[in-house]
């Protein structure tokens, strides 16, 4: 007598539940409560049948119980990026100028690359500075502020100084959220993600406060450019430079420093191999970088 032939939903229920991991004589018995009669050795045999001919009749590993949805901040048009500005370290006057020369061209946007407030009040290694930390957020609300005022919009992701909170607060409240302590306009974007993408022109740049520093500038961000193929402006490294990739196609930037150098006592204090700390800030109009310094928007050296 010829086995009646398995029907699809007989097909599909007997698949999930070898997908769930249980075995033949387990699978019989629950196609039987389900009102479809069919031997352990029948079950078996379509097991081996259906193996041979197509994939996902076996056990299979569950999905993932870690739900992650977050996505970093992607910018659309022309931008300012300012990195390490190092509240209430900055340099006002640079500062200033980077925002009027920005103002000047129209630019919409203002990306904050990490570091806007330097917490030495909250370091790991002990205050130097004897710093207080209201203060530095006085300062950081107050640029904060002023750059909400002038600018469409604010994109303001985390550098290592500025997750000197989350450090102190065993990572127990997502930096997102911590950021919003300082914002006070709705027109700040802000992010847990250390970059984001910022789209001009025809152009894709990645803004970062990367993890790996170099004393040669603009080597991080060559090596960035690479591994993601497109532009790179980095902050972090406190050097200053634009050059491009391996491939000729794309810029890679070290922005420079908003704060001012002769604040930072670490530096001052203590003789390193480091190079000078260098002030600069980029524009990105229709996809194409300009680098300002001091110099260049009219401040002696």
């Amino acid at each position: 007598m010829t086995a009646p032939t398995w029907t699809q939903p007989e097909l599909y229920l007997a698949q999930r539940l070898v997908r769930e991991g249980l075995n033949t004589d387990q699978v019989s018995k629950e196609l039987e409560k389900a009102g479809c009669r069919r031997t352990q050795q029948a079950v078996r045999r379509l097991i081996q049948r259906k193996r041979k001919s197509e994939n996902g009749w076996h056990a299979m590993v569950a999905e993932s119980p870690v739900k992650y949805d977050q996505q970093p901040m992607t910018v659309e048009g022309d931008f300012l990026a300012l990195a390490d500005v190092h509240a209430p370290l900055h340099d006002a006057a640079f500062a200033n100028l980077c925002i009027g020369e920005a103002l000047r061209l129209a630019v919409p946007n203002v990306i904050l690359a990490g570091d806007l407030v330097n917490l030495d009040a909250l370091c790991f290694w002990g205050n130097e500075s004897e710093a207080i930390a209201e203060q530095d957020i006085i300062a950081t609300e107050q640029i904060l502020g002023v750059l909400a005022h002038e600018f469409e919009y604010v994109y303001w992701f985390a550098g290592n100084h500025d997750l000197r909170i989350a450090r102190r607060l065993d990572r127990a409240v997502r930096m997102q959220r911590l950021f919003n302590l300082f914002v006070r306009a709705p027109n700040v974007i802000v992010s847990d993600f250390l970059w984001c993408w910022a789209d001009s022109g025809e152009r894709r740049y990645r803004v970062t406060h990367p993890g790996t520093r170099s004393r040669h500038a603009t080597w991080v961000a060559k090596d960035l450019c690479s591994i993601h193929n497109c532009s790179v402006i980095c902050g972090h490294g406190h050097g200053w430079g634009m050059t491009k990739d391996v491939s000729g196609r794309h810029f890679a930037i070290d922005s420079g420093i908003v704060a001012d150098p002769r604040k930072i006592l670490y530096s001052l204090k203590r003789d390193t191999r480091d190079p000078k700390m260098l002030q600069g800030a980029v524009i990105v109009r229709n996809g194409l970088p300009r680098l300002l310094c001091p110099e260049t928007l009219g401040v002696a050296a």
